[in-house]
């Protein structure tokens, strides 16, 4: 286990050296007989940004209207009289962007997390390829390179998801960036903090409290109103306001949503090197930490079970093929009898009593023709598959699958060899990714999932 005392980074090769990690920076916190809560994320690319999926999607200037449309469709969000955090745990669970993060309070959640796979395309050369464009500056040399994967831990006292200080900041994610404005959200805080005003403070101080409340991050013990959020020991990281403070007047000051980089709030990072993680996730698995446990959905346990029992396949390939077969008649034999007016061979029709069974003829036994499939509808078959999976949610799905899948109609062979061919039908993939109505960064991140799949298929499939 490598230490990186200065940079507080650990890195791990196995699920000893993790969990001695973990507790060397417990220890640092003497959080035994206190209320100190650990909280960790984890994530398959050390060098992603930590950020709530309102951020990662650009989705932030339209995250009023997509709450209240949501409400508005949803009676059973309703019932309460302000936004309330479990309100928007169910919104995002089913698929909303907000400004919530993930987070778990077991390590080992965060660390089968941390241990799945991650690929991306690398620069490797600035220097341009020759005949290129000058004005193009997308066009370079690359290479496909697997990433570390990360658990980033935190410790904070927390603070329940019911919370007065949890309900006012939830709360302000129903006002457009228009209306984040000092004397507006005053209103909200004397509402959630009734007893700073009942106990005759000052405005000002209020503003100072509530300024205060805004400018720190929030790390939230959830109510586990999901059986996900059970199974993965869930909790949540709200990011804290951009406070511009105004000293001579506080109702003058600025108050914007703190796009930045979570990882400001955390202490410590473990770094999974990436040849490491399949051997951890097998570790974990001895432990029944698997997609099957973390995640409760049917869809997922199954999807584990046929995971888990590819290793007892046996080899099928000197199994008698089934072929094309002639009924002949063995009515001199005992046996079941046929019912009349069964279609025999060359026509024939049965009699009531005579007994047939189904064989192959010598010719046909060894002689048949049996129709497999040609490499390229095996590889159109992958494409097909590839392309969907990452599109699953796209209405006219099917379309844009046929146009992503034309774009690799007569290649020449070997062109996933060809970066700057790969650099092409990426862009390209992207391109038609906008009209599914995918931000950029999803954009991006799914058309380099579709070439590395399709290039993959590509290589595995054999020759005819």
């Amino acid at each position: 286990m490598n230490i990186d005392v200065d940079e507080k980074k650990f890195e791990v090769n196995n699920l000893k050296e993790y969990l001695d990690a973990v507790s060397k920076f417990q220890e640092k916190k003497n959080w035994q007989g206190s209320n100190v809560e650990f909280f960790f994320r984890g994530q398959a690319n050390s060098k992603w940004a930590i950020a709530p999926s309102i951020f990662r999607e650009d989705n932030l200037s339209i995250e009023y209207r997509m709450i209240r449309e949501a409400i508005q469709r949803t009676p059973s969000l309703s019932k309460t009289d302000f936004m309330d955090l479990d309100n928007l745990t169910v919104l995002q669970h089913y698929g909303l962007s907000t400004r919530i993060l993930d987070l778990t309070l077991n390590p080992l959640i965060a660390l089968y997390f941390a241990c799945q796979p991650s690929e991306s395309i690398e620069k490797i050369d600035s220097n341009r390829i020759l005949n290129a464009p000058p004005e193009d500056d997308s066009i370079y040399y690359a290479k496909v390179k697997k990433d570390n994967g990360v658990v980033y831990g935190a410790w904070d006292r927390g603070v329940y998801y019911n919370a007065p200080e949890v309900n006012f900041v939830v709360n302000l994610c129903e006002l457009g960036l228009d209306e984040l404005v000092p004397e507006k959200i005053l209103k909200i805080f004397d509402k959630h903090f009734g007893y700073f005003k009942e106990s005759g403070m000052e405005v000002n101080e209020r503003y100072y409290q509530m300024f205060s409340f805004l400018q720190n991050s929030k790390f939230i013990l959830s109510s586990y109103n999901n059986e996900r959020l059970v199974s993965q020991s869930g909790a949540f990281l709200f990011p804290g306001f951009e406070v511009e403070v105004d000293n001579s007047n506080y109702s003058k000051s600025r108050i914007s949503p703190g796009i930045r980089d979570l990882r400001i709030d955390f202490q410590e990072m473990f770094i999974i090197p990436f040849d490491k993680k399949e051997s951890i996730l097998k570790e974990l698995d001895r432990l029944n930490i698997n997609e099957a446990s973390v995640f409760p959905e049917l869809e997922h346990k199954l999807k584990y079970i046929k995971y888990k029992n590819q290793s007892l396949k046996d080899d099928v390939s000197f199994y008698p093929m089934f072929h094309h077969c002639v009924i002949k008649d063995f009515s001199h034999y005992s046996g079941y009898r046929c019912p009349k007016n069964i279609n025999l061979a060359s026509g024939m029709t049965g009699v009531s009593g005579k007994m047939i069974s189904l064989v192959s003829t010598p010719d046909e036994k060894f002689n048949a023709k049996m129709d497999f499939p040609s490499r390229n509808e095996k590889i159109e078959k992958h494409m097909n598959y590839i392309i969907l999976n990452e599109i699953a949610l796209v209405s006219n799905r099917n379309y844009y699958s046929k146009v992503i899948k034309e774009l690799f109609i007569n290649k020449e062979e070997n062109w996933y060899e060809d970066t700057t061919e790969i650099i092409k039908l990426k862009k390209q993939i992207e391109e038609i990714l906008i009209s599914c109505g995918y931000a950029l960064e999803i954009r991006q991140q799914k058309a380099e999932n579709i070439i590395l799949n399709i290039i993959t298929s590509f290589k595995t499939v054999p020759l005819d």
